[in-house]
């Protein structure tokens, strides 16, 4: 149980990042700050459709970021509690779809521009994910063995 109860907190620790980044990305009037720098400019050089298509890809972002947060606490307190197997796996899956992608596009942000994003938050979010499978193989691991 305590395996159980450790892989649910990894996992609500990277979800509540995906959460503030997912708020983040909705409530923001203008880009973030590594984006200025990336672009080399800022957002009142922009022209109002740039600002509008800049705007609208991060509100899809950020929407998508919600749909990751509020279907996996679902899964979690629903299948998962259960014991389901399918959802052990649901979890740590999508967040690696999500944050894998994430984590390359920052990097080529870092590399290829001025820009400066938060990588560190993905790769911890990414950590607590598979971290939360690990734990959760080794509990079920440990289950069979003893059975």
């Amino acid at each position: 149980m305590a395996r159980s109860k450790f892989a649910m907190f990894l996992y609500f620790f990277a979800l509540a990042l995906t959460l503030a980044f997912a708020v983040t990305y909705l409530t923001k009037s203008e880009f973030m700050p590594y984006h200025a720098q990336a672009l080399a400019t800022d957002w009142k050089s922009l022209s109002e459709p740039e600002q509008v298509m800049f705007l609208g890809f991060m509100r899809v972002i950020g929407a998508l970021a919600l749909a990751l947060t509020v279907l996996s606490v679902w899964v979690i307190f629903s299948a998962y509690r259960k014991g389901e197997t399918w959802a052990f796996w649901a979890i740590p899956v999508t967040g690696n779809i999500a944050g894998i992608p994430t984590i390359y596009v920052m990097f080529t942000v870092i590399t290829q521009t001025s820009g400066e994003p938060p990588i560190i938050l993905p790769i911890l979010g990414l950590l607590a994910f598979n971290l939360g499978l690990i734990v959760t193989c080794q509990r079920g691991r440990k289950r069979r063995v003893t059975s």
